[in-house]
């Protein structure tokens, strides 16, 4: 993982900067408002952040419904890709999952996001179907993705219980 980063909740401050995020990183990017619904959310729902000096470099957003995790949103800055950050979060997630009591973790993915499909890959997420013109700009489908919760996650190193 990068040097110099930081794991925390997001807060209302960080909405622009997650916005910019998304921008660089999605090809269709959530906006202002759809990102502050997530920060918003009370735990054990939350938006993550991994922040440096040179602002937030990666971000996800989380919900705990029902005993499943829905992972919402993954972006990580184009310069900061293939560091680990995402299976950072991605970690954190599942194991905040994992205390909350969820059974199981899904997630849409576009069937073109090679780099993100290898990732869920390496967690173990396996096809569950196909959602079918799901994303809009541009229109694609998206693959929805399960695993079990608990279950043998790859190991995300002093992560604070910030979901509780």
């Amino acid at each position: 993982m990068s040097r110099g980063v930081y794991l925390r909740r997001a807060g209302p401050a960080d909405l622009a900067a997650l916005a910019e995020l998304e921008a660089l990183a999605s090809l269709d990017p959530w906006n202002e408002a759809q990102i502050a619904v997530e920060v918003a959310r009370p735990a054990p729902d939350a938006a993550l952040v991994l922040a440096g000096r040179s602002g937030v470099r990666a971000w996800c957003a989380v919900r705990v419904v029902a005993g499943e995790l829905q992972l919402m949103s993954l972006a990580v800055h184009p310069d900061e890709r293939r560091r680990g950050l995402g299976r950072f979060l991605l970690g954190a997630a599942l194991q905040a999952a994992a205390r909350a009591g969820a059974n199981r973790a899904l997630l849409e993915v576009r069937a073109s996001n090679t780099a993100a499909r290898a990732l869920y890959s390496l967690f173990g997420f396996v096809p569950l179907g196909v959602r079918t013109q799901y994303y809009r700009a541009p229109p694609e489908d998206a693959l929805v993705l399960v695993r079990d919760v608990p279950g043998e996650v790859l190991p995300v190193r002093e992560v604070r219980s910030i979901l509780n």
